[in-house]
């Protein structure tokens, strides 16, 4: 399985950059100027969890793996290349939504991401996940 780690430049206001991983499907990670959550996310109770961290902080927007081959592990493989990579950029944390409307098995999508370390801080399935220092 070949999966790729691409860096592009900001796309969205108070944004440092993005990081895409590509191969059979994608994940999108926007790096978070501190202080800038709420301008960002346009949630100030999601956007202050975010504020808390004194430095950047990595929105997972989205995860995607083509149809064919989920349940073959290439969502977690992402997964995993996404959060070495954001460790060693030397974000605080990670966070993400696990969108209930896009969860055929109730709380699969929380149940994914709980494994990687994710906890749910706020509803709707607000996920963050805290790198060691």
């Amino acid at each position: 399985m070949k999966i790729n780690i691409k860096r592009g430049e900001p796309r969205l206001v108070g944004t440092e950059g993005t990081i895409t991983t590509e191969g059979y499907g994608f994940l999108l990670a926007h790096i978070i100027t501190p202080g800038a959550g709420s301008e960002v996310l346009g949630d100030p109770e999601v956007g202050d969890i975010v504020d808390a961290f004194e430095g950047p902080v990595a929105w997972l927007e989205e995860l995607y793996v083509s149809e064919d081959l989920r349940e073959e592990g290439v969502g977690t493989a992402h997964m995993k290349m996404m959060l070495e990579e954001l460790k060693a950029v030397g974000v605080d944390a990670a966070i993400l939504q696990a969108n209930p409307e896009y969860d055929e098995e109730k709380n699969r999508l929380i149940r994914f991401y709980k494994r990687f370390g994710f906890k749910v801080v706020t509803e709707p399935n607000w996920m963050v996940l805290e790198f060691p220092r």
